[in-house]
């Protein structure tokens, strides 16, 4: 199933909330997935009621910084990962793959799937190594708002610097829409 777009978007505001505490501190997540969130119940801020878990592959974001983990990956989890993440030649990492995590998870919580489905890891590596973006989310939920549909999309354009350079223009971004 879905999430409605209000409990969507503050999830995503909380994980966004997050992300700029630790994308100033220069280190980047590398694994964005609904598994490495959490909800508290009874808290208002977007910042008490999600958690961001899980910082196992997380790295500094330096010149000449481990892009790598300890064997040898570079990867998170496939379903919501940055396409750039599944190179290992690939551009060095940044802020804006844990940028692409965060949408994928908005997709799914607003499509019941990831922007790239949930087919074999070859398949899926397969659609983010040669597609553009996902499918459109109003192909699946036409009442989701247009702006909305183009703020995520636009979050998860392959080419990452097609996306927003920081997690802050993206939130900002992502209230626009919604208001």
């Amino acid at each position: 199933g879905h999430l409605s777009l209000e409990i969507a978007v503050r999830i995503v505001c909380g994980i966004s909330e997050a992300l700029v505490a630790v994308h100033a501190h220069d280190i980047i997540h590398r694994d964005i997935k609904p598994d490495n969130i959490f909800l508290v119940e009874g808290r208002e801020q977007y910042s008490d009621w999600v958690r961001l878990m899980d910082f196992g592959i997380a790295r500094v974001m330096s010149p000449g910084a481990t892009q790598v983990t300890s064997d040898g990956s570079r990867l998170g989890s496939m379903p919501w990962i940055a396409p750039e993440q599944i190179e290992l030649d690939g551009p060095e990492l940044d802020l804006r793959g844990d940028i692409y995590g965060t949408c994928s998870v908005l997709y799914e919580a607003l499509t019941g799937q990831p922007p790239f489905g949930t087919d074999s890891v070859a398949k899926i590596v397969a659609r983010k190594t040669k597609s553009e973006t996902p499918p459109s989310m109003r192909t699946i939920r036409p009442e989701i708002p247009e702006a909305l549909d183009s703020v995520v999309l636009c979050a998860l354009a392959r080419d990452r610097n097609l996306r927003y350079a920081t997690m802050t223009e993206f939130a900002q971004a992502l209230q626009d829409a919604m208001s």
